[in-house]
């Protein structure tokens, strides 16, 4: 079975690049141009990190580990998009007269390391310091040459084969401005900006209260009207310094939901580290992907967002 998927996988990729092959117009116009394509495969992110700390972004970096599929590749030229939204952040389009060139990079054995620091994307951009935020994301374009002189990326190569999982494709790869971690903000009076859950609404107010550096607790009943959970107890919620990511170990939140029948089983909350917790200092906002437990199951992708006041 190996050896057929191998045969397999080399007719996929002699056809996969049919439609990629670069030209002076980035189309086929002829036979002659047929030929075996090349991309780079994704073998790992650089720490599982993707992150720039808005406090040091200028000596962070963030990176990629790569190698070559198809034709061998001589070089690999990483670049960032130019291009910003009416309020300034960065809108990362795939257009290449706006990308600004980062670095070129050599693979060794057809593999290689590309990383892109602070400092680069500053320089490329040509914009100080004082103009990077919390929230910023820069998307980073990666172009290969291959060893015959041809030219492959994103916008020559079949957006189907980017989005199916199989082929790993590593024609770009983004990273974030972070917040600062500080715990301080998170105390006090927040303003529900979405319950998903609905026992809140918007513009309720739940009161956080800290714990120690790295732990604050809440009261799922806000302070504006009667709550729907009777006895209920305060949800710890631990934030993880290095990545600024809440979450929340299984826990009982109360005696019952209002809503339940005689003898239910206690209301609990947790969170899954594959979900989107976030907490950003910066604004003043936590938002966490609850599971809620109702009678003994477990309901999860109840997104609760909530803002200081």
């Amino acid at each position: 079975m190996k050896q057929y998927k191998l045969i397999i996988l080399g007719l996929l990729l002699s056809f996969s690049f049919i439609a990629c092959k670069k030209t002076n117009s980035d189309r086929i116009t002829s036979v002659d141009q047929l030929g075996i394509g090349s991309y780079i495969y994704l073998d790992s992110v650089i720490n599982n990190n993707k992150g720039f700390s808005l406090s040091t972004f200028n000596t962070a970096s963030i990176g990629i580990i790569v190698h070559g599929v198809g034709e061998p590749i001589s070089k690999i030229i990483t670049y960032v998009s130019s291009s910003v939204d009416a309020s300034g952040n960065p809108s990362n389009s795939t257009v290449k007269t706006t990308w600004r060139k980062i670095k070129e990079t050599t693979p060794v054995d057809n593999k290689a390391t590309i990383t892109v620091s602070g400092a680069e994307i500053l320089t490329a951009l040509g914009v100080p310091l004082a103009s990077i935020k919390a929230g910023f994301q820069y998307v980073f374009y990666n172009e290969i040459v291959t060893t015959s002189g041809k030219t492959y990326n994103i916008n020559n190569t079949n957006t189907e084969f980017e989005s199916a999982p199989d082929y790993h494709m590593a024609f770009r790869f983004s990273g974030t401005v972070v917040c600062p971690f500080d715990i301080t903000p998170f105390q006090g009076n927040f303003v529900v900006v979405i319950d998903k859950w609905q026992d809140t609404n918007p513009g309720d107010i739940i009161v956080l209260t800290p714990i120690d550096a790295t732990h604050f607790s809440f009261n799922y009943n806000p302070t504006n009207h009667p709550g729907t959970l009777i006895g209920s107890k305060p949800i710890i919620v631990t934030v993880a310094p290095a990545t600024n990511t809440p979450s929340i170990a299984f826990q009982t939140v109360g005696t019952k939901w209002t809503y339940d029948p005689p003898g239910a089983a206690p209301p609990t909350a947790r969170t899954r580290s594959t979900d989107a917790n976030t907490l950003n200092a910066c604004s003043g906002t936590i938002t966490l992907v609850m599971m809620w437990g109702e009678e003994g199951t477990e309901y999860p992708g109840y997104t609760l967002t909530l803002r200081k006041q």
